[in-house]
């Protein structure tokens, strides 16, 4: 006798269980049940996400935190984010010196087939190489603008003055002078 694709019990229908038969007509039929407790962490992904159909991602529609990605728990584990949970679901585990990182470049993504394992300075280098890192004005919270910048840099008042000027720190203002803080402005 078979088993179940997801447990041990026997097949009912399309090599799944009674319950598991169950749970995937209701997805099909677009109906999340209420036993969401008793799905696998596989099944959670899938069911709490939908595809979009240009990029392929399959955003999560549950709990997001403030910076956009997932959130997901489970009886076994403590809340994660979900594209780590998704990582370690359908690839593997996740070594301790690694990050999981976006492809897509989505927060809200958990395609399997859209993260990669990297370290932190990969995922730096992967934002800076297509340019997705805030600098400059384009950055929201910024006291200045590229024309800002310019005038520090040709003044030749002294740091303090500058600084009230602008209202912001007299380090900045060195800083932007040795062309350590606002680096892409010439």
């Amino acid at each position: 006798m078979k088993n179940c694709l997801f447990c041990a019990s026997p097949i009912h229908a399309k090599q799944l269980c009674q319950k598991h038969y169950r749970r995937k007509l209701a997805f099909l039929r677009g109906k999340i049940i209420s036993t969401a407790s008793d799905f696998t962490l596989k099944e959670k992904i899938i069911a709490y996400s939908i595809q979009d159909p240009i990029t392929k991602c399959m955003l999560w529609q549950k709990s997001l935190v403030s910076n956009g990605y997932g959130q997901i728990s489970s009886k076994h584990t403590k809340e994660t984010l979900a594209h780590r949970a998704s990582y370690e679901a359908f690839n593997s585990v996740i070594p301790k010196d690694k990050i999981v990182c976006h492809h897509c470049d989505t927060p809200q993504c958990v395609n399997p087939s859209h993260l990669f394992l990297g370290s932190t300075q990969d995922n730096v280098d992967d934002r800076n190489n297509k340019n997705r890192q805030a600098k400059g004005n384009i950055f929201m919270r910024s006291n200045l603008t590229e024309h800002d910048v310019r005038s520090i840099r040709s003044s030749t008042d002294k740091l303090k003055p500058l600084a009230k000027k602008y209202g912001v720190s007299v380090a900045l203002i060195s800083q932007i002078r040795l062309h350590k803080k606002w680096r892409h402005v010439l």
